[in-house]
Parts: C-alpha cells; sequence; structure tokens
C-alpha cells in the first residue's frame, strides 16, 4: 500500500492480526489511515493529519490543497487532483475519530454535562476554593461583535441554494434557536431626561468640547439603524458576537443573526 508521511512516501507491507475486522483497524494500529473505507489503496500517517489540523488551526488559511502540493513538493512527486481528495477523505474521517474519542473521555470524566465547558473555561475566573473569600465581582468578562464574518443571504447568492445541515460541535457555540429565546426581551430604550441632556448637550462655557461633541453625536445619529437597513438585507448572518473572561478565554459566542451588536 502507498502511504504518505510527512517527509516522504513509500510502498508498505501490513499484516492483519487476528482482532482486525477491516483494514482502517489494522492501518490505524501502525499509525495510518486510509483514504476509503473498506478497500484502501492510499494511506495517510496520523502524524501528517495531526500536522495539517495544528497548522489550519494556527493558520485557517491554509487549505487541504495547500498543504497536499507543499507535502508533494517534499516528497518530490507531481501535485494530483485525486492526491488532494484523497488526502481530504482520510482528514473526514481523522477528524471524526478525534471527535468520538473526545466525547469518550469528555463523558468518563463527567465532563458532558451542559455548559460544562464554559464553566471550566478559565481556572482563575472559575474555580472557587474552599474558604475563599468572596470578591466584589465574582467574573468579569468582555462582551463585543465582529462584522468581518458575513454570510450572505440565500436570496441573492446565484445558482442554486446547496443545502448544509451541519451544525457546531460544542456547547461553547449558542445555536440560533437559543437566541431567538430572547429576541423579545429587547425592549425599547428607557428615556431619561437627564440623560439625553448631558449626552446631547455640552458642558456650559467649554467651546471646544461643545463642537467635538456636536460632531460625534451627529456621526452616531447618521450611523444608525436607517443606515444599516441595507446591509440587514443583503447578509443572512452580519457577524459573530463573543463574551470573553479577563484572561482571554472564550466563554461564548453566537452568530449575529441580521442585527448587530444589541
Amino acid at each position: 500500500m502507498v502511504v504518505h508521511g510527512f517527509l516522504a512516501v513509500s510502498k508498505e507491507r501490513f499484516k492483519h492480526t487476528a482482532s482486525s475486522s477491516y483494514p482502517n483497524v489494522t492501518l490505524v494500529s501502525n499509525g495510518f489511515l486510509g483514504s476509503s473505507p473498506h478497500k484502501p489503496t492510499v494511506a495517510v500517517s496520523l502524524q501528517t493529519l495531526n500536522a495539517y489540523r495544528q497548522l489550519h488551526r494556527a493558520c485557517p488559511r491554509l487549505s487541504v490543497q495547500a498543504f497536499v502540493k507543499g507535502l508533494c513538493w517534499i516528497h518530490q512527486v507531481p501535485a494530483k487532483k485525486h492526491l488532494i481528495r484523497q488526502f481530504s477523505e482520510a482528514y473526514d474521517a481523522y477528524l471524526e475519530i478525534e471527535y468520538r474519542i473526545d466525547n469518550l473521555v469528555a463523558s468518563a470524566l463527567g465532563r458532558d454535562t451542559p455548559n460544562w465547558r464554559m464553566l471550566n473555561a478559565c481556572a482563575p475566573c472559575l474555580h472557587k476554593l474552599t474558604d475563599e473569600p468572596p470578591l466584589k465581582y465574582s467574573l468579569l468578562v468582555a462582551m463585543d461583535g465582529n462584522q468581518s464574518l458575513k454570510l450572505v443571504d440565500e436570496t441573492f447568492r446565484h445558482g442554486s441554494v446547496r443545502q448544509d445541515g451541519r451544525t457546531a460541535r460544542t456547547d461553547i457555540w449558542l445555536s440560533h434557536a437559543e437566541v431567538d429565546r430572547f429576541k423579545d426581551e429587547v425592549g425599547a430604550p428607557v428615556h431619561d431626561d437627564d440623560g439625553d441632556a448631558w449626552l446631547d448637550l455640552p458642558e456650559r462655557g467649554d467651546v471646544s468640547l461643545e463642537t467635538s461633541v456636536d460632531v460625534c453625536v451627529e456621526r452616531w445619529r447618521n450611523a444608525g439603524p436607517e443606515a444599516r437597513k441595507k446591509m440587514f438585507a443583503l447578509f443572512a448572518v452580519t457577524g459573530i458576537f463573543v463574551c470573553l473572561c479577563r484572561h482571554g478565554q472564550l466563554l461564548i459566542l453566537c452568530d449575529m443573526v441580521r442585527s448587530g451588536e444589541l
């Protein structure tokens, strides 16, 4: 069988054991994973698959195609399309195996309870010691939205829509249904005469402050909902909204669906 490692490509022979009912069982026991489930002719080393996983984690722009082409340069072989397809299929199977192993480990350790990841994301913030004196603020977090990750609505796309039924495999990403439970809890703003006066009117006698505040308020009003209606119509998802603790650990995040930072 042709096996692809990180530094070389070679042909290897593998011997089935009595407990190996499938070829991939034998391959995995030897540190490889086949590109097909039943009769693989090409295998990729687990080390190479893990290398791409960690590199892609550090640089999400690194595609499978680019990585395989890089391997071909290292192996000094021509880059062909079927190599990209074979690596991609092996990598999908590798991620599925890793995911199921993580689930089994989490279940054995009692880490599969709801919101476990969020409640244990940061030890300095969330771990409580015995007889620990209470703090005025037990947890400091920051929440903010980013509008770089947009998704164009299907109405404005060309061609047929490709259905994608996949969902996030972590409870740290809130689903649309979970977020929609609170859609009616964003009430109208409460008008406060004193607050409005402080916001719209500068301090008396300060000409420079008067000019700067007037310009700031006017620009803020111009960037209001009227100017963003077209954006909300074009994009089904306008970005993501995240919540982090003061140590930078991610607690929870969700998509901003046809909305800004509410």
